[in-house]
C-alpha cells in the first residue's frame, strides 16, 4: 500500500482497516481515490483532494467513534451518536 504509507496521514487514514472502510463506504470512492493516486504518481496536485480529504475524514471519524464507543450491550456510545447527529443535521 504505497499510497497509505506515503499519503495516509495526509488523508487521515492511519491503517488498513480504515483504508478498507473508506473504500467500502461509497461506490464512487474507489474511482475517486484511483484518480487521486494517479495524479500524485504523475507529480500532479489532485483537483478534488480537499473534497476527498473531507469525505475521508467524515468516514474515518464515524468509523473510529463506532469502534471506540461500542458498548457491550451493542448500543453505540455518545461520541458516535454526536457524529451521526452532525452528519445528518
Amino acid at each position: 500500500m504505497p499510497f497509505l504509507l506515503e499519503y495516509g496521514s495526509e488523508y487521515g487514514i492511519e491503517n488498513t482497516d480504515e483504508w478498507m472502510r473508506v473504500l467500502e463506504s461509497d461506490p464512487g470512492m474507489k474511482n475517486r481515490l484511483t484518480t487521486i493516486i494517479n495524479a500524485l504518481n504523475r507529480g500532479h496536485s489532485p483537483v478534488d483532494a480537499a473534497a476527498a480529504k473531507k469525505q475521508i475524514k467524515d468516514i474515518v471519524d464515524e468509523y473510529r467513534a463506532k469502534t471506540r464507543n461500542t458498548m457491550s450491550d451493542g448500543k453505540f456510545g455518545s461520541a458516535y451518536i454526536d457524529i451521526l447527529a452532525r452528519k445528518y443535521s
